[in-house]
């Protein structure tokens, strides 16, 4: 992968990759005073682009809290950021799983939400299964936001199949859907 291979020829090696993951606190959630450290790194592991750092920012993903909710979006939004610079299927996993609530029973605000939405569109098609799993879900339910407000499945299932359309375009969208 491309990634790996920049990492590994810049001199990114396994202890330093370690060492920018550990930066993340994804070996328990970040004090509330260095989320924006932690933020700074994620940005920094996605430009690095190295498969590596995809389970560290997941982790991340999942031990958010919404105790402060501002560092706490900028974290988040800065993770979707870094997963859709590295790519790959389990990088769109991480970010559905946390779009879903499946971390926290929690959806994010509508920002971390279009930054979600922008790192899926970048990952592409890897991304389409992932997808395929909201538009096709047969719950018509509600969930709950971070904000308070009830969030449609309808209007989930309609902004994946929308992310698909920008993926594969119209013609293979539709053949799809």
């Amino acid at each position: 992968k491309i990634g790996f291979a920049f990492a590994e020829e810049v001199g990114v090696g396994d202890e330093a990759m370690e060492m920018l993951c550990e930066g993340l606190g994804s070996f328990g959630f970040p004090s509330i005073g260095s989320r924006e450290v932690s933020a700074s790194t994620a940005l920094i592991l996605g430009e690095i682009g190295d498969d590596r750092a995809v389970e560290p920012l997941i982790e991340t993903l999942a031990s958010s809290d919404h105790d402060d909710y501002e560092t706490n979006e900028i974290l988040l939004e800065a993770v979707f950021r870094a997963l859709g610079n590295i790519g790959g299927e389990k990088a769109a996993e991480g970010i559905a799983d946390a779009l879903t609530g499946r971390y926290d029973g929690l959806y994010y605000s509508p920002e971390s939400t279009d930054c979600a939405t922008t790192a899926l569109t970048k990952i592409g098609e890897p991304a389409v299964e992932v997808l395929m799993e909201f538009v096709t879900m047969k719950s018509n339910d509600t969930w709950p936001s971070i904000e308070g407000y009830q969030v449609s499945t309808l209007e989930i299932k309609e902004n994946a199949a929308r992310i698909i359309v920008d993926i594969l375009g119209t013609r293979k969208a539709t053949d799809l859907l």
